[in-house]
């Protein structure tokens, strides 16, 4: 099986020798959670000056949406005995609503942690005992797995031997019986939840454009706006163009469906643009664009969410 990281470099070779440019980002397969702490550790050193990304236009509160710096390596590929290289510019950067959500998240998986755990303290008719140490361990890694904070709480689990005399009974003698009990200890790990809240909002993204033509600024910009050409193409091949299936056989027919289809997708895109325009000058909402929610009002149906993007 080849490496996540060739997997990805042949198709940008191809893209390469066709004199493209490209900007995709990169998964966690290909930068793995070990090389990016690498790449952000003089971050966290103080010696990587971070380039904050912004859109001029917005409001204040919505002006700053990401920081970032770059790095710059070289791949060299050989195929059929040609070596080939190019240089590529890798784009560390943190989306600002992004790590806050995810932070927002991690606090709460945290919270439930510690209640689950201190649940197990309580004693309760009808809950199962836990009789050895091996069973309260796994319990409170089922309990870590769960919310996914392993690694972000240190557990003590004490065990406790107590001899106790157990009275004479009828013909039963008096005798001397181990009691073995257990206590359950656990505190957060602030350096793990720091060491973590760190790598929140974090992505690579990669591009072969040089940073003369196209900027970090230019690049987290126009990978953000990439949403509004793609629901424009989902549009041509879905709902409400539907492209396909096409049915058409003839070359011609087909050259004209496209382009007719296109023309469409350019007024329907045209008239969303002036409606929510409009919209937003006079204050607006619109009513009956979602389906199983008709008294559900927007003024800014057709425009893309960021908060999901870097």
């Amino acid at each position: 099986m080849l490496p996540a990281l060739l997997v990805l470099l042949i198709p940008l070779l191809e893209l390469v020798w066709g004199g493209d440019f490209y900007l995709c980002p990169l998964t966690a397969k290909q930068v793995s959670n070990e090389e990016l702490s690498k790449y952000l550790q003089p971050v966290w050193d103080g010696q990587q000056e971070l380039t904050t990304i912004d859109y001029e236009y917005a409001d204040a509160k919505s002006k700053n949406i990401a920081d970032g710096f770059e790095r710059e390596i070289i791949h060299e590929i050989e195929i059929d005995g040609q070596e080939i290289s190019w240089s590529e510019r890798q784009l560390i950067v943190r989306s600002f609503a992004i790590q806050k959500t995810a932070e927002k998240h991690l606090r709460e998986r945290i919270q439930k942690t510690v209640d689950a755990l201190e649940q197990l303290k309580v004693p309760r008719r009808g809950k199962k005992k836990l009789t050895s140490h091996l069973e309260w361990l796994e319990i409170c890694e089922a309990i870590l797995n769960k919310y996914k904070t392993s690694g972000l709480f240190q557990v003590d689990i004490q065990t406790k031997k107590v001899k106790k005399v157990q009275q004479r009974y009828r013909d039963r003698p008096a005798r001397i019986v181990e009691e073995v009990s257990f206590d359950l200890s656990f505190k957060i790990d602030e350096s793990a939840v720091k060491a973590q809240i760190q790598m929140l909002g974090w992505r690579v993204y990669v591009t072969n454009k040089h940073q003369t033509e196209f900027s970090l600024k230019q690049a987290v910009r126009a990978y953000r706006d990439e949403y509004l050409m793609e629901r424009g193409f989902a549009r041509l091949k879905n709902f409400p163009l539907s492209l396909t299936p096409m049915y058409l056989q003839r070359e011609d027919h087909i050259t004209g469906l496209i382009r007719l289809l296109s023309i469409g997708l350019r007024v329907l895109n045209l008239l969303e643009f002036q409606v929510r325009h409009n919209l937003e000058k006079e204050k607006e909402k619109l009513a009956g664009l979602y389906v199983g929610n008709p008294k559900r009002e927007t003024a800014r149906q057709g425009r893309r969410n960021n908060s999901g993007c870097i």
